[in-house]
């Protein structure tokens, strides 16, 4: 039976959508049925909607048990873990006859491959964790032939449409009967078993597809994609919204929190859900760096998984040094560009050290040389990664004297390219791109990225299967999904741009890629080549050769195709959805252990003791300080105050953290941002740069203004100790501190010289020494000895002269004597506090010392304010086990509704879904609310084809790079078509500014390029591929990606317009999609 009537495009969500069924997911009873009762006598609260019985989800919660994890071995030693999520009522289902098995295999399974079709046989939910080419895929298998020996429908998801199309064409030679569909292809969308992408799935549930009823299972491939910041909430939005009678099949890469994915999944849907993981590989993995201008490989992880840290050493230690000048740039001479200095910094952060990584590409004489050892060692196949599309070209074409194939090999080469092109159109023939990377190919070298030709990236992906093509330079898209192994991995770099910044791999980027090293059944062990550079972070390198995967942690937010999609359901509530998803699960489930984190902090605080004049020092110190704090954020925060003495060579006191004493006192239960008065340190420093120089600049009208929140100083420390030998002296390394860090200002300034390099460093470090012989350094060596000592400067005049000490102390900045005038009323006021305070702490501290010593004082005050930390840490975790149990992002869902009130989309006085808000559902491949400004706008009245192809182009195509072109390009009519997607953008910005939505107004405009306007223009006007790549610089591949995403927007939009009742822009919406679609960007897969 055929369960749409409108054809295909309403099943894949191409067409109108209908009214959301609200019993297609458990939320409603047919009319006239009893309600039922949740599981474990819970009743369910009836409210009637449209004749339906609506079950509140807030009163149906689900309770969940979850098993320990449990280690199975078989006789080979492949161990599996398996532990369970499952609901209080759950009694475990009676073995009964054995059936005979879905699909028998001609090889014997793992042991984690057994487990989990075993949980299939049972109709019980399974996540099976393991690594990449571990055999994931036999378990998906095994699901649909489950349901086609029961007669069952069954989905498979992918997160991108080329996996759909690989896996349609895998399990079609399997099964036979099965079907794709893609925003760009539906085939046979009837079938048994479905192949599509997520977003798919999602909008064939948000438009109540009666296909849902007849579905048993779906299997979420590659489910660790959840935690992808833009599209994870794709996978959890779609998770939630299936029905409850589904069982799910989530295949992952290895991922340490895979139980409380599993026991999330048993709380939404009430149902058991099984881990099945393993860190067993069929083919063990052989680590090894190579050194740039190295000359061999060091085996820094063996195949049993042994961490070699000498060897890794001796990896580093090869790596050539840069010259002190090039390392130091302009920072003696104050210059604000510090980025340069940071190999230096001992507290630099992970993003500074990869955006210094990227300015340094492999060598091609080292890849090369790598390359070559490949080649001797007999490791080919290889695939070579790197993290972009030019790197990936650029290091294909260093080696195009090399030859990797024998005359047969070129011939079937040829024959199967000139076959795969022959469908294209002879001028497509002629496209540089294909006519180019034959030539490659031929020699056994190919290259995948997404700038590639589809057809021509399908024809590389099929000579690698079929082991014709023996180095393949790919980007990290290729190990994704598919299973194509080589028998080695290189990597070229060590970082990649994750869309805000440039940043190392992650421990577990590095698992999923290095996996594609070893092919079963045919390598006895796979080996991974990790090329380094000068400018490698030891510590970061070591984790991602030897870290721990990354956990599966949501990335769920509220989007408006969210809320409109739910606001049409009369009855329905979008706070369920949030209610159920990950991140509400991850955050609630923090709560057990804030509570333990408090009652641990608040048994520790209880338990130690204090004197109360003790506790007056304290107190007295503690607002001291404050105070002294509110008097530098005055003058910090002005940069007349600190203009003329932030100079390189200035002596400055910094008062930094001291974790060693944190850690000492409290073991592991301290955080680096909450350190009180006790656990903070003063030390001298120079100053070597400032990071914005404005803050020194001086105009007609005054001081130049800059943000000094952002200011960093990049300072030399000297420490705490100035009285070591000579032959101890030690030269530490310059680090970036924040200029609220500065707690003093010296008058004494050192000459740093022209340049900055470690033999200037050590230079300075023994003229501290002997600055530190004539002068009292160690009386502010530490915060409690400071308050404890009476400093001249705190103390009214009549306390000044018997604070004097034999040596003479270092002479620092007056605020009113040095510093220029400070025009903040407050300032005096604090002052005299300052003074008021720092006599009340010298009289209390004269007090305590008739029965105790400094020491023995200094110590008590530190216990208090331990205890005070610790009375702190466990109200904090109160307050953040509160802040958990709430339902996240309900303000923001708030604000949103404001929103959508604003521009129309829901009625103002009932919250009812207008008519814009209607149309406003139907379009999810890009914005929704400028689309449906354009829409209700009258932006396309009297505009033609091609016209309006070229206007809705910024609405997919929002990339920034260089290639990018400026509107001055466009022809008047483009020009006028950009500026009326600009006016609906600025309106939605604007209303969302209004309602308090977090927005960077800048930032959100720009995001609609005008570069791809005018190739899509004459492109709907029937110009070939070859002219519209002349007005781009933009790869091929990027240009048929923008074209068919805006072919499925024309189809989305024509499905508005069917729901608003405009029948004749619908015409123009579908004669325009005509238009586009045609020859090679809509060429056919060769998968399918």
């Amino acid at each position: 039976q055929a369960p749409e009537t409108r054809g295909a495009s309403s099943i894949c969500g191409g067409g109108p959508s209908v009214p959301m069924r609200l019993d297609l997911y458990g939320w409603a009873m047919a009319p006239g049925k009893a309600t039922e009762h949740c599981p474990g006598g819970m009743a369910e609260v009836e409210r009637k909607r449209g004749g339906f019985t609506f079950r509140s989800p807030s009163s149906c919660r689900v309770e969940v048990a979850v098993t320990k994890s449990r280690k199975v071995s078989d006789a080979a030693g492949r161990s599996v873990n398996v532990a369970s999520a499952l609901p209080l009522w759950h009694e475990a289902s009676s073995s009964g006859q054995r059936r005979q098995p879905a699909k028998v295999y001609p090889f014997e399974l793992d042991p984690f491959q057994t487990m989990a079709t075993e949980y299939i046989e049972r109709d019980e939910s399974v996540l099976v964790s393991a690594h990449t080419s571990a055999g994931k895929t036999v378990v998906a298998e095994y699901a649909i032939a489950k349901s086609f020996r029961e007669a069952q429908r069954v989905i498979y998801t992918s997160p991108i449409k080329a996996l759909s199309n690989q896996k349609f064409r895998d399990l079609q030679e399997e099964f036979g009967d099965v079907g794709l569909m893609t925003g760009d292809i539906t085939i046979n969308p009837l079938a048994k078993c479905l192949v599509m992408t997520t977003e798919i799935l999602r909008s064939m549930l948000y438009r109540g597809s009666e296909l849902m009823r007849e579905v048993k299972w779906v299997i979420y491939d590659e489910i660790h994609y959840m935690r992808d910041r833009d599209r994870g909430v794709i996978w959890e939005e779609s998770i939630i919204l299936l029905p409850h009678t589904i069982c799910y099949v989530f295949l992952s890469a290895t991922i340490p929190n895979a139980l409380q994915f599993a026991e999330w999944i048993a709380k939404i849907h009430r149902q058991p859900c099984h881990v099945v993981s393993t860190d067993y590989r069929p083919t063990p993995l052989a680590h090894y760096m190579f050194s740039a201008g190295g000359s061999g490989l060091h085996l820094v992880v063996d195949e049993r998984g042994r961490f070699r840290e000498s060897s890794f050493h001796r990896a580093l230690a090869v790596l050539r040094e840069q010259s002190p000048s090039q390392m130091t740039g302009d920072l003696a001479r104050g210059d604000a560009r510090s980025a340069s200095y940071t190999k230096w910094s001992a507290i630099q952060t992970e993003r500074k050290r990869a955006r210094a990584q990227t300015n340094v590409k492999p060598r091609h004489d080292d890849l090369r040389s790598v390359l070559q050892h490949v080649t001797a060692n007999e490791l080919l196949p290889c695939i070579v990664f790197a993290f972009s599309k030019v790197t990936c070209e650029r290091n294909a074409n260093s080696i195009t004297d090399v030859d990797y194939t024998d005359a047969m090999e070129k011939d079937l080469v040829r024959v199967i390219y000139n076959a795969a092109v022959r469908s294209l159109a002879a001028e497509d023939r002629t496209l540089p791109q294909v006519r180019s990377l034959v030539h490659l190919l031929e020699r056994g070298i190919g290259i995948h990225h997404g700038g590639l030709l589809p057809i021509v990236k399908e024809v590389v992906e099929i000579l690698f299967q079929e082991g014709l093509i023996k180095v393949l330079f790919a980007t990290e898209t290729f190990a994704i999904g598919i299973n194509m192994p080589a028998k080695s991995v290189v990597f070229t770099e060590c970082c990649k741009f994750d869309g805000a910044g440039f940043r190392c791999l992650t421990a577990g980027e590095y698992i999923q890629m290095s996996g594609r090293a070893g092919r079963r059944g045919k390598d006895k062990m796979g080996t991974v080549i990790q090329m380094l550079d000068h400018q490698v972070d030891t510590k970061a390198a070591q984790q991602m050769l030897h870290g721990e995967a990354d956990p599966l942690n949501s990335s769920y937010q509220v989007t408006f195709n969210m809320l409109l999609n739910l606001l049409r359901v009369e009855g329905a509530e979008p706070e369920y959805l949030i209610l159920s998803s990950f991140h509400q699960h991850q955050r609630e489930s923090r709560i057990r252990g804030l509570l333990t984190d408090a009652d641990h902090f608040g048994m520790k605080s209880a338990a130690i003791s204090v004197r109360g004049d003790i506790e007056q020092v304290h107190s007295l110190a503690t607002r001291l300080e404050a105070t002294r704090a509110s008097l530098r954020s005055i003058f910090i925060r002005q940069p007349t105050c600190l203009a003329q003495w932030l100079q390189p060579g200035r002596v400055v006191l910094l008062r930094l953290p001291d974790l060693h004493k944190l850690s000492r006192l409290c073991g592991d239960d301290w955080t680096p941002h909450t350190f009180g008065l006790g656990f903070s340190h003063l030390s001298w420093a120079v100053i070597l740069a400032v990071s914005d120089k404005r803050i020194c600049m001086r105009t007609e009208r005054g001081p130049a203004s800059t943000s000094v929140s952002d200011v960093t100083v990049t300072v030399f420390t000297f420490g705490k100790c100035v009285r070591q030998p000579k032959a101890t002296l030690q030269t530490p390394n310059p680090m970036s501190v924040p200029l609220a860090s500065i707690y003093e200002l010296s008058a004494l300034r050192l000459s740093l010289g022209d340049l900055i390099n470690s033999r200037n460093l050590a230079s300075l470090q023994l003229r501290w020494f002997h600055i530190g012989c004539r002068f009292d350094l160690t009386t502010v060596s530490h915060t409690w000895s400071h308050y404890a000592s009476r400093r001249e400067r705190d103390l009214p005049p009549e306390h000044g002269a018997a604070s004097r000490r034999s040596l003479e102390r270092l002479p620092l900045l007056d605020a009113h004597n040095d510093l220029d005038t400070i025009p903040d009323t407050r300032f005096a006021s604090f002052e005299a506090r300052a003074y008021a305070l720092a006599s009340q702490l010298h009289q209390a501290c004269q007090s305590a010392l008739t029965d105790l010593g400094e020491r023995e004082l200094i110590q008590a005050a530190q216990k208090c304010a331990l205890k005070e930390y610790l009375r702190h840490e466990a109200l904090a975790r109160r307050e953040m086990a509160a802040h958990a149990g709430l339902l996240v992002s309900k303000d923001e869902l708030r604000r949103m509704i404001r929103v959508l009130k604003s521009l129309g989309h829901i009625s103002p006085a009932n919250g009812a879904i207008a008519l814009k808000g209607r149309a406003a559902c139907e379009v999810n491949s890009a914005n929704e609310l400028i689309s449906a400004e354009l829409l209700f706008g009258g932006a396309f009245i009297e505009l033609e084809v091609q016209e309006i192809a070229a206007l809705l182009t910024p609405l997919v195509f929002t990339d920034q790079r260089k290639h990018a072109q400026g509107r001055s390009h466009l022809r008047p009519k483009l020009l006028r078509a950009h500026q009326i997607v600009m006016d609906a953008a600025t309106s939605v910005a604007e209303a969302m500014i209004q309602s308090h939505i977090p927005l960077n107004r800048t930032d959100f405009l720009s995001g609609f390029s005008s570069s791809m306007m005018e190739p899509v223009f004459h492109w709907a006007q029937g110009a070939p591929f070859a002219q519209i790549l002349k007005l781009t610089a933009a790869y091929e591949g990027t240009v048929i990606r923008v074209i068919r995403h805006l072919d499925e927007l024309l189809t989305q939009l024509a499905s508005a317009c069917f729901v608003i009742g405009n029948y004749e822009l619908q015409k123009m919406f579908e004669s325009t999609s005509r238009r586009i679609k045609r020859d090679i960007v809509f060429a056919a897969s060769l998968y399918v």
